[in-house]
């Protein structure tokens, strides 16, 4: 038996009136509505400037984590079935406009992050190829490797 909204396999319906799966049935309960399935290669957003979902139709903030969750698939993986650029965005404008503000208020959030997440691999500022220059606009070190015989 597949589920009706997005033909997912399933063993057992929610409801007893049509062949529906758990994921269906609380997005539709939570007041989300069903969109038709948005064509290979292009992204569609519903009335709430929302992505919608290839397979299914479901709208969300972020597609990415309803793609891993509900369709059991990676977002590369998503992005190559459906022939969709690497760098489009599977996420709602606001909410990149909201993570951008977070990262350009927070830049010591992010400095410390790359710090921590692989000291061998980033750069020092007092390697003598690192420029050690600030972007001026965002406040926010630039990273540029000369030649290792270049002095400051």
């Amino acid at each position: 038996m597949r589920c009706v909204l997005c033909l997912e396999p399933i063993s057992k319906s929610v409801l007893r009136s049509r062949p529906i799966c758990q994921a269906c049935y609380q997005y539709e309960r939570k007041g989300g509505r069903i969109n038709e399935p948005s064509p290979k290669g292009v992204i569609t957003f519903d009335q709430d400037n929302n992505p919608i979902c290839h397979i299914c139709g479901q709208a969300h903030k972020k597609l990415g984590g309803h793609i891993y969750w509900h369709h059991h698939m990676t977002v590369a993986e998503y992005k190559e079935r459906y022939k969709l650029n690497a760098i489009d965005q599977l996420t709602c404008p606001s909410y990149r406009s909201v993570m951008r503000e977070h990262v350009l208020n927070h830049p010591e959030v992010i400095e410390n992050n790359l710090r921590v997440a692989g000291t061998p691999t980033r750069y020092n500022p007092r390697d003598p190829r690192c420029t050690g220059r600030r972007n001026r606009k965002y406040k926010t070190p630039v990273v540029s490797f000369a030649p290792a015989d270049t002095n400051r």
